[in-house]
């Protein structure tokens, strides 16, 4: 009830908070479902202390500029990995209509049929290297990152069909 008697707040917090190349990506509205599952999932590990309603504001904003973070590193690590120089990734974002990060991720994952190379990804998505990507594999790193570029090309050409 809180935050829906308080979302507009919120969301024009969060709006502050993002700056015009990422209200481009996701809007207000995707980092305020992200904050409200991030709330539910505190609320069920913790006791909640708030004894005003400034107080859970508070909560909820520290919480908010936490999804707001980990959203730009999500897309910022999003077109590292589809590549800066126009890549499907990118062009796909900042279509009017086009994909959000969490779409892409949707797509992405979809596209990968093989369980591993599902891992692959997932793990360079968390900057793990090569290297520890093909310890927990046992798999040698060059073929992990030969894998990689066959994948790449597959996937990006996957967003950019999707983001037209």
């Amino acid at each position: 009830m809180f935050v829906l008697r308080y979302g507009d707040r919120i969301r024009r917090r969060l709006g502050g908070r993002l700056g015009p190349q990422m209200r481009r990506v996701f809007d207000s509205e995707d980092i305020l479902s992200t904050v409200l599952r991030r709330l539910d999932v505190y609320l069920m590990d913790h006791d909640l202390l708030a004894t005003n309603d400034n107080q859970l504001m508070s909560l909820i904003y520290r919480i908010a500029d936490s999804a707001v973070v980990d959203k730009v590193r999500l897309s910022v690590k999003l077109r590292d990995l589809f590549g800066a120089e126009g890549g499907a990734a990118d062009s796909a974002a900042s279509q009017d209509g086009g994909l959000d990060d969490d779409a892409q991720m949707g797509v992405i994952f979809d596209a990968i049929d093989d369980p591993q190379d599902r891992v692959m990804v997932w793990m360079l998505l968390t900057d793990r290297s090569f290297e520890q990507i093909g310890q927990a594999l046992d798999v040698p790193s060059a073929t992990l990152r030969k894998r990689w570029q066959r994948l790449r090309e597959r996937l990006s050409s996957k967003l950019t069909e999707r983001a037209a």
